[in-house]
């Protein structure tokens, strides 16, 4: 369904930026051309600093909740296929893409699981005819 594509900082690029350990992720569909928008980004707020925060892996339902590249007027969140993330080591990095793959295979699982429904129960509501009306 996803594939997870990571670029990450060298150890000497790392050195030269001030020990911080950037971590890039692209997200295509299994297809390997169609980008999958399955990072919820938050957009900079004004007098923020200018680049929008990544803040999870979107949920079955922010899939079709959120917008895609950019925000709407009613929320500061949105999706987006490729997300920049600074880590403050090579540590924090595989720890990160390790919750990002879990965050992913979740997503996968519960897109798959709501297209796959089955009837487990079958309720019939009928008037109570001890209800009085006034």
């Amino acid at each position: 369904m996803f594939d997870l594509t990571r670029y990450e900082t060298t150890a000497e690029d790392a050195a030269n930026a001030r020990h911080s350990w950037a971590v890039r992720l692209v997200a295509t569909n299994t297809d390997g051309q169609t980008p999958a928008s399955i990072f919820v980004v938050r957009k900079a707020a004004d007098g923020e600093f200018d680049r929008d925060d990544f803040s999870c892996v979107a949920s079955a339902i922010q899939m079709y909740d959120l917008a895609v590249d950019t925000p709407t007027e009613d929320s500061p969140f949105f999706r987006k296929d490729d997300v920049t993330v600074l880590l403050r080591n090579a540590d924090a990095a595989e720890e990160f893409y390790a919750k990002v793959v879990a965050a992913v295979q979740a997503l996968a699982d519960n897109l798959i699981a709501a297209t796959n429904l089955s009837v487990t129960d079958t309720v019939t509501i009928e008037p109570n005819p001890n209800v009085i009306i006034l």
